[in-house]
């Protein structure tokens, strides 16, 4: 059986990476242009890594 390993990045993580604000990151998720999920209190959202490179090409594919 093989387990597959899954990289939770959190809000934080993903405005360091692009260089954009908590808040753009915040509105991607509202907006449900970026899936994550919510794991409560202060843990807060979390995205997976196949997510955001999901996001990350579909942004890719809108510009080009």
């Amino acid at each position: 059986m093989v387990m597959s390993h899954i990289a939770w990045l959190t809000v934080r993580d993903i405005t360091i990476l692009l260089g954009v604000s908590e808040g753009t990151v915040r509105g991607w998720i509202r907006e449900q242009r970026l899936t994550a999920t919510f794991f409560g209190g202060r843990i807060g959202y979390r995205i997976s890594d196949r997510n955001l490179q999901k996001f990350l090409r579909r942004s890719t594919e809108r510009q080009g």
